[in-house]
């Protein structure tokens, strides 16, 4: 099934909202921008809140995410890239982290973050719209 407007919440914590990061994009604004730039159409919408745990966004998901959504939404996927074995051994992340606050990175790590997430993001995106990479033709 094509999604012709295709709404993405991206709900969470501190590292859904981008904290620490100096440009103020984190990892959802990097996936986004590429994705745009690659021809992928749709409308996200960052959610995350610093501070808040799994229960917090249990607790939220559908307050914040039903005036988002068209009212004949019918499907909710909840995806799931593991990045934590990359990251915990990638040097940039663990050095950002570091120099900050010891839990977040900066523009660099989230950068890092994006580049893991994006391949998998790109397709799941591209299956949903039928837009594949435009850039290939």
């Amino acid at each position: 099934m094509i999604i012709a407007d295709l709404r993405l919440c991206f709900i969470g914590d501190s590292f859904v909202a981008g904290y620490g990061d100096g440009e103020q994009l984190g990892w959802v604004g990097r996936v986004a921008a590429r994705s745009a730039r690659e021809g992928q159409r749709f409308t996200a919408y960052n959610l995350g809140v610093r501070g808040h745990t799994s229960i917090d966004v249990v607790q939220r998901w559908r307050q914040e995410c039903t005036p988002r959504l068209p009212a004949h939404c019918e499907r909710r996927i909840v995806a799931y890239v593991e990045v934590f074995r990359t990251l915990h051994t990638d040097r940039c992340w663990m050095d950002e982290i570091a120099a900050d606050d010891r839990a977040h990175p900066g523009t660099a790590g989230y950068q890092q973050l994006a580049n893991l997430v994006y391949p998998r993001f790109s397709t799941w995106i591209a299956s949903a719209t039928g837009s594949g990479d435009r850039r290939r033709g």
